[in-house]
């Protein structure tokens, strides 16, 4: 289950990279839309598989404490925004799916639904159990809390 995509809302994927190399699958859950987050030193191994076949965003973030997830989220927000209107499907990923690709899924359903941060984490746990709360925390870095989302 860890090393596959799990759908959070309709139409709306949470997963690691690995779920993102196969096409068939792919199709198969009706993604039409890709959000692939990672690290710049990975970006020889971390990159869009199908070009072609699919509308990427793709954003090199650092894996820390440090990153300012806040700033990269209007453009998260805007792409599946644009993606789930038009009856889209999709896939959010980063390397694992644990850390980063969570906190742009939690922070898009508090923006959809109004929810505060814990409702957010706990529905997004519900559907993909390896999310990791050390990594995705409801207190903001001292730079970002005056940040508009």
């Amino acid at each position: 289950m860890r090393r596959e995509a799990q759908e959070v809302l309709p139409g709306l994927y949470l997963g690691p990279f690995q779920a993102s190399t196969n096409m068939a699958k792919l199709r198969a859950m009706g993604i039409t839309h890709i959000i692939c987050l990672r690290d710049s030193v990975e970006a020889r191994l971390i990159f869009p598989r199908f070009p072609t076949e699919f509308q990427y965003l793709t954003l090199d973030v650092a894996d820390s404490g440090t990153q300012n997830i806040i700033s990269i989220f209007p453009r998260c927000r805007a792409f599946l925004d644009e993606a789930l209107n038009i009856g889209g499907g999709v896939l959010v990923h980063d390397n694992s799916g644990i850390a980063t690709a969570p906190a742009i899924v939690i922070g898009y359903l508090m923006y959809l639904f109004g929810w505060e941060f814990e409702t957010a984490l706990q529905f997004v746990q519900s559907k993909r159990y390896c999310v990791s709360t050390a990594s995705v925390s409801a207190e903001p870095d001292p730079g970002v809390a005056d940040a508009q989302v």
